[in-house]
């Protein structure tokens, strides 16, 4: 749930000098001007005004403290379960959580001795991730070459739910980011546009086509396998709707050789 801020907090300054002030008085844009009360308030509206008037509100206005109280709460259980499947399947021994939110699932995974690293920039968010102990870095994800500055590699690179965010023209940019991060990436972004902004929500035909233009294929067997087992776990749905798990074509050759991948 990482992302820059789109549309920046100037045009909410802009819409609420010219546009409300015409008609609303001065005590009422103040009190729009609260993110909180503003989201409650347009979740009261049809979903065009609401996509019209969330788009000219900054990211961490429309993704903020009341957004990431429902996800902390709403993913815990969903993460005890997603760990336990990571770890089960994967066998990991580091794990980077790209737009990680809160922080929960890898605060499930550090529970399993797995060394972690969070990236995310929703401040909100790090609030969260404070609290929990994480590190987290605050690295720009359409940004490919920020991902070339850590200094090491993971075993694997998850990334929930944070697609459907970012502008359509960041998707390269944001797989590159992705696939320098590890070998295997675990990921999701819901296509039906359910989330406060879906900037870009697409079928994941289109994600599995980008992510082979950045060398890695589709595991179909393994991305099944996920979903059942979330389903079964009760996970939320936005987790196990459309799991996907994407491998380095290279890496493919070595387990199917039987030898590490030098990669």
């Amino acid at each position: 749930m990482a992302l820059a801020k789109a549309n920046g907090s100037l045009d909410q300054e802009v819409f609420m000098k010219t546009h409300l002030k015409r008609i609303l008085p001065s005590p009422v844009i103040q009190w729009l001007k609260n993110s909180s009360v503003a989201n409650r308030a347009l979740d009261t509206l049809g979903p065009p005004m609401k996509r019209w008037a969330r788009r000219r509100m900054s990211f961490n206005q429309v993704y903020g403290d009341d957004y990431f109280e429902m996800i902390d709460r709403t993913s815990r259980d969903s993460a005890e379960v997603m760990a336990d499947s990571l770890v089960s399947h994967f066998s990991p021994k580091s794990a980077v959580d790209v737009g990680c939110g809160t922080g929960v699932l890898l605060e499930a995974l550090r529970d399993r001795e797995i060394g972690i690293l969070e990236i995310e920039k929703a401040e909100s968010a790090l609030r969260y991730c404070a609290e929990r102990k994480l590190e987290v870095l605050p690295l720009d994800i359409t940004r490919p070459e920020e991902a070339g500055q850590l200094p090491r590699s993971f075993d694997i690179a998850t990334s929930f739910e944070v697609g459907h965010q970012i502008s359509p023209e960041s998707s390269s940019p944001y797989v590159a980011f992705l696939t320098r991060l590890s070998n295997l990436v675990v990921f999701s972004s819901d296509p039906g546009g359910d989330d406060r902004l879906p900037l870009n929500p697409k079928p994941p035909s289109y994600w599995i086509q980008l992510f082979a233009e950045h060398g890695f294929t589709f595991d179909e067997a393994e991305s099944k396998t996920l979903k059942r087992k979330w389903e079964e776990g009760a996970v939320a749905h936005w987790f196990s709707r459309f799991p996907m798990v994407f491998r380095r074509m290279s890496e493919i050759v070595f387990l199917v050789s039987g030898l590490p991948c030098p990669f």
